[in-house]
């Protein structure tokens, strides 16, 4: 699936609110979603409230290019997405979660790495992972390495209403001007079995 464009959502494949939509062993590059809303975006896969599974896939060299686009790799709105196995690398947003956007709803991940994806400055925040409202993320073993952030949390960011319990990350090489790793805006945030303080 590689160098396909959406005007708005899902540069590379779409699930609806009442779909199931599993991708197995797919390479996903240079897909462009261009929609100018925070909701809108996902350079390669847009979840739009349905359930939708990634396995053994590599997503790469995505982009959400709208003027608030989010999720350079994915964005999950609402829905229930799980991703194993699989590694998202330089996917870029224009607004926030280079690699993984969630707008709400519950995301697991299992032994995924997120590597060199970013956040543009409008406003900048979760290089690789961020969550919008009061989503839940659960994220069990994998990398979080050389991610960047234009504003807040070059690896992970966390929203004042989001869940976030991350164990047996690595996490290397992230930068931003706040919160190299991780920055939690107010929420639950477990790292690695220790509490993320607000600001922090």
């Amino acid at each position: 699936m590689i160098r396909n464009r959406a005007s708005a959502e899902g540069g590379g494949l779409w699930n609806s609110a009442e779909g199931t939509f599993t991708v197995d062993d797919t390479l996903l590059r240079g897909n462009t979603a261009r929609g100018d809303a925070a909701d809108e975006g996902g350079g390669a896969l847009f979840n739009d409230g349905g359930a939708l599974s990634v396995t053994d896939s590599t997503v790469r060299g995505n982009t959400a290019t709208g003027e608030a686009g989010s999720g350079g790799g994915i964005l999950n709105n609402g829905g229930v997405l799980t991703v194993e196995a699989t590694t998202l690398l330089g996917n870029d947003a224009v607004r926030a979660g280079g690699g993984v956007e969630t707008t709400g709803g519950n995301v697991t991940l299992n032994d995924v790495n997120m590597r060199r994806n970013s956040a543009g400055d409008n406003p900048g925040n979760g290089g690789a992972l961020h969550l919008t409202d009061a989503a839940t993320v659960d994220w069990q073993g994998g990398n979080v390495v050389n991610n960047d952030a234009a504003a807040e949390g070059g690896g992970l960011w966390n929203s004042a209403t989001g869940t976030l319990i991350a164990d047996g990350l690595t996490l290397m090489g992230n930068t931003a001007p706040v919160g190299d790793d991780a920055f939690n805006d107010g929420g639950i945030f477990i790292l690695n079995g220790e509490p993320v303080p607000p600001g922090g």
